[in-house]
C-alpha cells in the first residue's frame, strides 16, 4: 500500500499497460508499446505512483481471488469426501462420528 494517498487517475492505456506487465506475457517495453505508449519511457511509466499502486492493487486483489477459490475447492473436496466415508458400509462406527 502506498504511503500517501494517490490522487491521479490512471488511464486507460495506463492499466492495459499495467495488465500486460502483470500478466508476465510482455517486457515493460513491449507492453508499453502493444498500448500506445512510448516503449522508452515504459520504465517511468511503470514507476508513476498512480500506475504502481494500481499493479499492486490489482495484484493483492488476485491473489486474494485464487485464495478464495482454493479455500472453495478444498471445501468441496472435505465435504465429498466426508459424505464418501460416512456412506461406505465396511467402516466401523466409531470412525463414522
Amino acid at each position: 500500500m502506498p504511503k500517501n494517498q494517490v490522487s491521479d487517475l490512471i488511464t486507460d492505456q495506463e492499466i492495459a499497460f499495467a495488465h500486460l506487465v502483470l500478466s508476465g506475457e510482455m517486457t515493460d517495453r513491449r507492453a508499453a508499446e502493444a498500448v500506445g505508449l512510448n516503449p522508452e519511457t515504459a520504465a517511468y511509466t511503470k514507476a508513476k505512483p498512480r500506475v504502481r499502486a494500481y499493479m499492486l492493487e490489482h495484484r493483492a486483489a488476485m491473489h486474494a481471488q485464487l485464495v478464495q477459490q482454493e479455500t472453495e475447492e478444498l471445501r468441496r473436496r472435505n465435504q465429498r469426501d466426508k459424505g464418501e466415508i460416512r456412506g461406505h458400509d465396511t467402516y466401523p462406527p466409531e470412525l463414522l462420528r
